[in-house]
């Protein structure tokens, strides 16, 4: 199955539910983690860098960029290669 950016958006919005609901339930069932995982790894997702929720593909590489050329500037005062 050929994953398209339609599919993973879905995906991330159904799952970004799942998220918050197990941040704010303590007794999350197993089956749910299990159901998460599957998702996740079936739809190609990925963790937003700033924030560590599920993220496209396409927003994790725009996101990710900025979140190194951030660091970068935190740590070294520049962003030299970063493009």
């Amino acid at each position: 199955m050929k994953i398209t950016k339609a599919m993973q958006k879905v995906a991330v919005d159904i799952l970004t539910d799942i998220e918050i609901y197990m941040m704010t339930h303590h007794d999350v069932p197993e089956e749910i983690d299990q159901l998460y995982d599957r998702a996740f790894e079936k739809y190609g997702l990925c963790r937003d860098p700033f924030t560590g929720m599920v993220c496209t593909s396409d927003e994790y590489g725009k996101n990710s960029l900025e979140y190194d050329r951030q660091i970068m500037m935190e740590r070294d005062g520049h962003c030299d290669g970063l493009e």
